[in-house]
């Protein structure tokens, strides 16, 4: 019983570790809440993780909450997949069994994930709403240090996104994360800002898709992209900003280019509303 309270503990200390990291902050309610623990076991976790890292975290009386400090250092090891999973679904992946060496699975991932140390001051300036400066390489203009305030992140096919205000151009844009080479906490400036004021993020649009020209078998299309089997079309609700993700992942050819091979773009855009 002392082993696997010691282990369940570990466990819990894992959680602290990662959720101060990348959230800036961590309190009792969120350990009672994740592990339905009591509130003497959450306090003890705390005590217990002091012990081992206690210049990670200092105590915000007006916060009511565990704050990282700017010498904050990882106790545990974690991976980029599990912050992101924690931030985005609220959930921590499960490893069920070993690894199964020579099993009959493989899969192409030709995109390099970020590296959490690189990103975590991204993701806690996101929760806390606070500004980050970044070395970010741009497809287009290349390398340059901008100060951003991110507000949401997204995760697409082939990565995830940043959605914040750019003090360099004083406009909003999507920041891939496995293009930012350097990320730092801000501390010439505490501005704070609401989500509200981007404008496109808080703009819906209505895409509707359907079958771009002939050759293909359409069934099989109506079947891959889950279209309406009598209209051989489909209603998509999205943020503003992702309309350019979304018709490159699904491969759609956009509005008025109806001419695009169907081979590669299956799909074609009907229409665009703007709600």
């Amino acid at each position: 019983m002392i082993g696997m309270k010691s282990e369940r503990q570990a466990t819990r200390l894992q959680y602290i570790d990662l959720y101060a990291y990348i959230m800036g902050e961590v309190n009792r309610n969120v350990l009672m809440d994740r592990f339905d623990v009591k509130q003497a076991a959450a306090s003890n976790d705390f005590n217990a993780y002091k012990e081992l890292a206690g210049h990670n975290l200092v105590y915000d009386h007006k916060r009511k909450a565990y704050v990282a400090t700017d010498c904050f250092s990882p106790y545990f090891n974690h991976e980029v997949n599990d912050a992101i999973d924690l931030i985005a679904n609220g959930e921590q992946r499960l490893v069920c069994v070993p690894k199964i060496e020579k099993n009959s699975f493989s899969k192409l991932q030709l995109m390099h994930q970020p590296k959490l140390d690189v990103v975590a001051p991204i993701f806690r300036a996101t929760n806390l709403k606070r500004q980050v400066d970044i070395t970010y390489v741009s497809m287009t203009s290349g390398k340059s240090v901008r100060t951003i305030s991110p507000h949401s992140l997204f995760v697409t096919n082939s990565g995830t996104y940043c959605r914040a205000k750019d003090h360099k151009t004083n406009e909003f844009r999507n920041f891939k994360l496995n293009r930012i080479l350097e990320s730092k906490k801000v501390t010439y400036n505490s501005y704070k800002y609401k989500t509200e004021i981007d404008k496109d993020w808080n703009t819906f649009i209505q895409v509707e898709i359907g079958i771009n020209q002939n050759g293909l078998d359409k069934d099989a299309i109506v079947m891959e992209y889950c279209l309406d089997t009598e209209s051989k079309r489909r209603v998509v609700m999205l943020n503003k900003p992702l309309l350019l993700h979304f018709l490159q992942e699904w491969h759609i050819a956009p509005l008025g280019e109806d001419d695009l091979p169907s081979l590669y773009f299956p799909l074609k855009v009907i229409s665009i509303l703007e709600e």
